[in-house]
């Protein structure tokens, strides 16, 4: 089975005729949207391939061209990672490194990866989490992706000057994580295939952000892996959207839980408030917990 074998493995004979006119529609659009994302960078880095041969050129244009095609490279690598990440996990071939982490130190690596996007687009982003640690069961670097991709999706469809925020909340034995943003909302049809694979509906409005429709699918999928469930709301289009990960706690961490609300996290400041580890590591890493008190970030350029 790989990525495409929902809509390419077919049986004739139990198949409705309607339903064969479906998938053979459905598939020729991902095989469009394919080729667009993956033409799209090709065209500037073949230019600053013909710029290059001329020659002659100075420090400042090369720097710049250089700078050109490492931006299309690495728009190609995250197109092709969600792409293998799709086929892997469909194959059932993606084996989690499981260990002892905390939430708290997940979100802040997710949000230094988000917070470039965020920055650019001058959104403001709210977090309100506990005090304590809330400890997981899970491999870190997946889990890191979960809350990347949703914070970059949410950052994507949000316009500029836009409101994202972060909610995180221990109820019982769980883990409950929310990001919502003020985006341009999902449609009441869009919301039952938001985590099928390649869907983007109305959120293809945003088109100059590009994306294959892989990323909900991919958090879907990594979320259940790890024993936990995702779901998507929103009141419609141009109402914003609120996506809900749920993950099982484990039994040492639940009872920790104050609410606070702080900044955005970044890595360094992720601690407990006095510089203690909350949560082991079997690799030896420190797994920080939760940062000060912080106000709602503005987030723009820096000047």
């Amino acid at each position: 089975m790989n990525t495409l074998a929902p809509l390419v493995t077919l049986r004739p004979a139990m198949a409705a005729p309607e339903e064969l006119a479906r998938l053979n529609g459905a598939l020729q659009v991902i095989l469009g949207s394919l080729a667009h994302e993956l033409r799209n960078p090709l065209a500037p880095i073949l230019t600053a391939a013909a710029i290059l041969r001329r020659g002659e050129l100075s420090p400042e244009k090369l720097r710049a061209i250089g700078a050109l095609i490492e931006r299309q490279a690495t728009h190609m690598t995250a197109l092709l990672t969600d792409l293998l990440d799709s086929s892997r996990i469909d194959q059932g071939l993606v084996a989690l490194c499981r260990q002892e982490v905390d939430l708290h130190a997940v979100l802040a690596h997710a949000v230094e990866q988000a917070r470039p996007l965020m920055e650019a687009r001058a959104q403001r982003f709210t977090l309100h989490a506990p005090a304590g640690a809330l400890c997981l069961d899970g491999d870190a670097h997946r889990l890191v992706q979960v809350f990347a991709n949703l914070l970059n999706n949410a950052a994507k469809y949000t316009p500029e000057g836009g409101q994202i925020t972060l909610t995180v909340e221990a109820t019982g034995t769980e883990a409950v994580v929310r990001v919502r943003d003020t985006g341009i909302g999902m449609s009441k049809e869009l919301l039952p295939h938001v985590f099928e694979m390649f869907t983007q509906g109305e959120r293809s409005a945003d088109r100059h952000m590009g994306g294959l429709g892989l990323g909900l699918s991919i958090v879907n999928n990594l979320v259940a892996l790890h024993g936990g469930t995702v779901r998507a709301s929103s009141a419609g289009l141009g109402q914003g959207s609120e996506i809900t990960v749920t993950f099982p706690l484990l039994d040492h961490s639940a009872s920790h839980a104050q609410t606070r609300e702080a900044g955005a996290m970044a890595p360094e400041s992720a601690q407990d408030h006095d510089g203690r580890c909350l949560c082991s590591s079997r690799t030896g890493e420190r797994a920080p917990g939760a940062a000060p008190d912080r106000q709602t970030d503005r987030l723009g350029p820096q000047r």
